[in-house]
């Protein structure tokens, strides 16, 4: 089974269901829908594909506070040019959001997702002045960030409002939360998800969200590290220990940790990947990513059956290099004690495979910390929880009733007859006793499965 979980944003390249049935096929895990681009009606479409083709949970990133440039044209600016952009929908270019009165004269703008350098020379008639230091083709709509201003525009544009809305009514398993600051942030989208099962990913793309990781992780049910606007925000040298620590905290405290952004940039346009972005994919793996991601190398690249392909083939040949650096506490809870034992007997016993029984998918996050080699089968009533955990590196979730200690036995059975277990299989179940606490595992078992079969008449 595979463990490293994948996520493709779905865009015109792959919107088919012929095209998304080779891509799950590939190792597609989740479906991000990117919503910077394009519109509900689109969203109809690759919503209702998807589901026909898998049942794999689906991801509205939402835009959130994001500043971007727009202009007539595409164009190229070189290192000297000067050129003036205005605020708010005029003609030629204009930035999307008013931040005049913040930016002032000297600060860095960087523009086209971080790739063109400018500096603020001139301030007047409500416009500013650009001088480019670092020259590029300047796209419209492309991202733009100014690196030690905080310029508070709010948490969500009417934009993302109704996209939160359209998520809500059709089910949507996450929402990707760009610009994530602060816990308040994430507190605001749960207000606005009450009542659902929405799961909240948290993107970590700005300085604020790393002075407040900590609390995010906690608020959160999942993080992003969004290396696109963090590189900006941050050096580039420091991106590497960034991403490296990013992982270890969300480990520690047994969230699912998507690495994303420009992983097989390459594959957008050519079939084969360059030995750079290779390992740039190896190495988050190591690291200890739960998923790894693809943009438009997927959204609107000319191979994106081919890039999940080659993502999936990198996960198998590193997977077993992967190990845990979790450290068993003295003060664990109930929980995390239950996931020590598991490892400690998989070290020492032929273990076949982990079988988790529970309503919401705890306990197969809590052993996932601990990297095991034998794979992570979670048994959850809910279909929702069920592709909320498809997130979770090394867990084959499955939604199945009923999930009590008790039916152990029933549950051996049904997975034997699903192919995912075998009747000379040795097993470890964990699962719930006699309390009503909504996140607890307090039974472990070891079973032969075929001694269990006697007892599933």
């Amino acid at each position: 089974m595979k463990k490293t979980k994948i996520v493709a944003t779905i865009g015109p390249a792959c919107t088919g269901t012929q095209k998304l049935k080779q891509m799950v096929k590939a190792g597609m895990s989740a479906a991000r829908i990117n919503t910077a681009h394009g519109n509900l009606s689109e969203y109809d479409c690759i919503v209702e594909n998807i589901r026909k083709v898998a049942d794999i949970p689906i991801m509205f990133d939402i835009k959130g506070p994001e500043m971007r440039i727009q202009s007539p044209d595409d164009d190229t600016v070189k290192k000297g040019d000067v050129f003036t952009v205005g605020f708010g929908k005029q003609e030629g270019r204009y930035f999307n959001r008013d931040f005049y009165e913040e930016v002032q004269v000297g600060d860095t703008v960087y523009l086209s997702d971080g790739m063109i350098k400018t500096e603020v020379v001139e301030k007047v008639d409500h416009k500013i002045k650009l001088k480019v230091h670092i020259g590029g083709f300047l796209r419209k709509n492309k991202g733009v960030n100014i690196p030690g201003r905080h310029i508070d525009f709010g948490l969500f544009t009417p934009w993302d409002k109704e996209v939160i809305a359209y998520a809500k009514e059709k089910d949507a398993d996450f929402i990707a939360l760009s610009f994530t600051r602060t816990e308040s942030d994430v507190e605001g989208l749960r207000k606005k998800l009450k009542a659902t099962e929405i799961g909240i990913i948290s993107k970590i793309e700005s300085r604020e969200s790393l002075d407040h990781l900590p609390e995010i992780i906690a608020a959160s049910d999942g993080i992003m590290v969004a290396r696109g606007d963090l590189g900006v925000e941050v050096p580039s040298e420091k991106l590497p220990v960034i991403q490296k620590q990013l992982i270890w905290d969300c480990n520690e405290a047994g969230k699912p940790v998507i690495v994303a952004t420009e992983m097989l940039k390459s594959m957008i346009k050519e079939a084969r990947p360059p030995r750079a972005e290779t390992s740039d994919v190896a190495n988050a793996i190591l690291d200890g990513a739960d998923a790894i991601m693809l943009s438009d190398e997927t959204a609107i690249g000319a191979y994106p059956i081919e890039a999940v392909n080659v993502m999936n083939r990198i996960a198998n040949e590193l997977e077993p290099y992967v190990h845990s650096r979790i450290q068993f506490s003295e003060s664990a809870s109930v929980d995390d004690s239950i996931a020590d034992a598991v490892h400690k007997i998989c070290e020492k016993f032929q273990v076949s495979k982990v079988v988790t029984l529970s309503q919401y998918g705890y306990a197969a996050q809590r052993i996932s910390r601990y990297r095991l080699k034998e794979d992570i089968i979670a048994i959850l009533e809910s279909p929702t929880a069920k592709r909320k955990l498809e997130l979770t590196y090394g867990v084959t979730p499955i939604a199945y009733k009923p999930t009590h200690v008790e039916q152990i036995p029933h549950a051996a059975k049904h997975l034997v007859k699903i192919g995912l277990l075998k009747p000379h299989d040795l097993v470890l179940f964990t699962g719930r006793m006699y309390s009503k606490k909504r996140h607890i595992t307090n039974v472990l078992h070891m079973h032969k499965v075929e001694e269990l079969l006697e007892y599933a008449q």
